[in-house]
Order: C-alpha cells, then structure tokens, then sequence
C-alpha cells in the first residue's frame, strides 16, 4: 500500500496548527486572569515571640487612635499580638504629634533616629526598647481615618511586614483595587478602593511569619 506524502504533510499540519492554537488559548486565559491576591512581604526584622508591648510616649492633637490600630491587628489574627504596657516593661516605644514636612507620615526607627532603620540581632529579630513608632499628624491632619491607617500601617513594620507595591483590577470607577495596609503610600486611602485595616493577605503575612 503506498501513502500519499501530501496527505501526511497535510493532517501533520493540521494537528501542529491545533496544538498551537491550545497553547495561544492557554497563554490568552494565564494572560487575562487576574493575579493572585497575595503580596506580602517581610520586613528586615521580626519578632522572636508574637505577644509584643508598646508603650505611647506622646498623642499630640490631632490625636491618632493607636490603641485602635494596634486593635485593628488583634482582631484579625491570632499569631500575634499588641499589648500596651508601660515604658519599663515595653518592647517599643509610640508617639504621634507633627514632626514637620519630613516626606512620611509614618516611620518605624532607631530610637533617638529618625533617618535610621531598627536595629535587628543577627537572627533578624527586632532588639527590645531600641525602636520607636511614629504617626507624623503634619500629614493627614484632617483626617482621624486616614491618621489611624498610617498608624495601622507602621504597626505592620512592627510586626515585620515590608512593603508592598501591587494592585488588583476591578475595582469601581477604574480605580486601583489596593489588596494590602502595607502599600508603600498614603495612596491607599484615596478612591474606591482605599483600604485602611489589615486584609487577608496581611494576615497571611503574618500567619506565615509567626
């Protein structure tokens, strides 16, 4: 029996083009869908326990509820917790007041530095009593919500979470969709999307972390 070279040449073709055509669908649905909502990352240091006290050494007016954001992180995770104690028996300090148009209107530091980061052992862990939280209310003065994201924010550095930079699609009017506390700016406060409490993948930062 002989067979026709053309027809081989021919289903070969047609079977490749079929591959090809699945690959293309295959690379149009990974292309199109949306990323996963996840994108915590981790801060230089952490903690070697996960019941941590604070101490508020200042709350000028404009207040900042910071006992309300430490709460914020209390109620949406059982890994980790915020107590507020005295400056003795602390582990970092807290203070909100108008620091003046320094660039930031929240910053974890060395304590007594305001341009150094914390100082971490050589575990990566955060050194008791040599860190110091702080809420510049020069920013956001006329906005309690907005003052407590920050101070919500900088509590999540005292956690060890780092961060993050990503968005997600879908949110109304075409605004960004942010998925995290830890966005890099006070962006996350504006649009239909703004977000001023821990989500879950903060908490999946923090699961993961402690």
């Amino acid at each position: 029996m002989r067979f026709s070279t053309n027809s081989v040449d021919s289903s070969a073709s047609i079977a490749a083009s079929g591959i090809i055509l699945a690959l293309a669908s295959i690379g149009a649905l990974i292309l199109t869908t949306s990323p996963p909502a996840t994108a915590w990352t981790a801060f230089p240091c952490k903690w070697n326990k996960s019941n941590v006290k604070y101490y508020v050494i200042s709350n000028d007016a404009p207040t900042t509820s910071l006992s309300g954001a430490a709460g914020d992180w209390n109620s949406r995770t059982n890994q980790f917790t915020f107590t507020s104690s005295s400056d003795a028996n602390r582990d970092f300090r807290v203070r909100n007041g108008n620091y003046g148009a320094t660039g930031w209107s929240g910053k974890v530091h060395e304590q007594g530095d305001t341009s150094a980061l914390p100082p971490c052992d050589s575990s990566s862990f955060f050194i008791s009593k040599q860190t110091v939280m702080s809420v510049n209310n020069y920013y956001n003065s006329g906005s309690a919500s907005r003052r407590r994201g920050v101070a919500v924010h900088e509590f999540g550095h005292m956690i060890g979470l780092g961060h993050e930079n990503l968005t997600q699609p879908g949110c109304a009017g075409g605004d960004p969709g942010y998925i995290s506390i830890m966005y890099y700016s006070d962006d996350r406060f504006y649009g239909n999307c703004a977000i001023f409490v821990p989500s879950n993948d903060d908490t999946t930062g923090v699961d993961a972390l402690y």
